[in-house]
């Protein structure tokens, strides 16, 4: 027991495909055991199987945040599966909080048009199409996204063990914890725009689950428990959460890496590679 808990205390290193949902577990107290190596933010699925977009460092010269500049630059350079690669991370967590934002395209390419991205400047005197896949109909979703989160799958399948992937199922939700105590509702377009969003998410969650779950990796799915918080070190948003979300997905995390262990102390004992 001692060894095993010895075993449970050690650093595990993670990287993230997702957003501040993901990267803010990192912070908290009970993630001491946690380090968060790569951290992909900023990039949506359709910008990330896109072809690469030339950028000069001049293009992007809004940008005075050295994170926001190496964000703008991977979505669009197209480097989220070399970094990765160069990790070495031993788990990946995945959101697709980031689908919140819509795309630019420009001729055949994908960009995500994050608030940094359209701080920096890019995208001024260019000629792109504008593209919300929020408001995508169904059929048009299955078409040209499923592929893309099937490739991203098989992908992220070929760099990281399936059971050391976990899929944190982060979504939007229409009710917040004020500064007064008491709960509110946000605005009626915010939980409109939830809604569709909500939907996109249910969708590219349930494809990703369908490719990888099963196989002993994690998904977390509690997002819809908790509130929005008024107090967020981040401000108000529709997916910015009261602490007890992040301390609760942090222990689920805990019981998927001790699944792992364990089953690894089995292989071991039965000579299994």
């Amino acid at each position: 027991m001692r060894t095993f808990n010895n075993m449970r205390r050690k650093k595990r290193t993670f990287d993230i495909f997702g957003s501040c949902v993901s990267r803010d577990l990192f912070t908290i107290p009970e993630a001491e055991h946690f380090e968060c190596k790569e951290y992909i933010a900023r990039q949506s699925v359709l910008s990330l199987l896109s072809e690469p977009l030339p950028v000069e460092k001049s293009e992007i010269a809004g940008l005075t945040s050295n994170f926001q500049k190496k964000m703008v630059l991977n979505d669009l350079q197209k480097t989220t599966f070399e970094r990765l690669q160069e990790s070495k991370s031993k788990f990946l967590i995945v959101d697709f909080i980031d689908e919140r934002f819509r795309t630019a395209k420009i001729s055949d390419c994908y960009v995500t048009m994050s608030n940094e991205l359209m701080a920096s400047g890019y995208l001024e005197g260019k000629d792109f199409q504008t593209i919300d896949t929020a408001k995508w109909d169904e059929k048009v979703m299955e078409a040209e996204l499923k592929p893309r989160v099937i490739a991203l799958a098989e992908k992220i399948c070929s760099i990281y063990k399936k059971s050391h992937i976990i899929i944190h199922m982060a979504k939007m939700v229409d009710n917040y914890l004020g500064k007064d105590g008491e709960i509110h509702k946000f605005a009626p377009n915010y939980i409109a725009n939830n809604k569709r969003v909500n939907y996109l998410l249910d969708k590219m969650y349930g494809w990703l689950c369908d490719e990888i779950s099963g196989v002993g990796g994690g998904v977390i799915d509690i997002s819809q428990n908790y509130l929005a918080d008024e107090n967020h070190k981040w401000g108000l948003s529709t997916m910015h959460f009261q602490p007890e979300y992040y301390q609760n997905v942090v222990k689920e995390i805990e019981e998927i890496v001790g699944k792992n262990i364990i089953q690894k102390s089995i292989d071991r004992l039965f000579n299994k590679r």
